[in-house]
């Protein structure tokens, strides 16, 4: 999507209409909202990705690896049906918990990998693979 295009139209309960544009060079990531649904004001109706911005890779690492681990360590990256994996570096670790990362006995940290050649945007949202040699 390019800066002003119309990418969502909302229809009030009292016949108005509104279109919702891009206010970046971007992609829609994921809809918040389904078609046809209801939202309130204030409700996010959709995830929009900057073009602008080079993809990450968000991997949850055991809390005790993440520990061993610092910013700068060197990361592979496997996409599925890709010939090559992708090599980065660790971004950022982070070591709040979150609804998904505390289950039964294991917890996790949420590790940023940074590649070192971008990523396409048609990976965005793949599952991969990530190593820490």
């Amino acid at each position: 999507l390019e800066p002003g295009t119309v990418f969502a139209r909302l229809d009030g309960t009292e016949g108005q209409s509104m279109t919702i544009e891009s206010p970046c060079a971007c992609i829609v990531d994921g809809w918040s909202a389904p078609a046809g649904g209801f939202v309130q004001q204030g409700e996010p109706i959709a995830r929009l990705v900057s073009a602008d911005s080079p993809l990450l890779v968000r991997a949850k690492v055991a809390f005790e690896d993440a520990l061993e681990m610092s910013q700068g360590d060197r990361a592979t990256v496997v996409i599925p049906g890709r010939p090559e994996s992708v090599e980065g570096q660790v971004q950022s670790i982070d070591f709040k918990a979150d609804g998904d990362s505390a289950s039964a006995d294991r917890r996790f940290a949420t590790v940023v990998v940074r590649p070192d050649q971008p990523f396409d945007f048609g990976d965005l949202g793949s599952l991969v693979r990530v190593t820490f040699p």
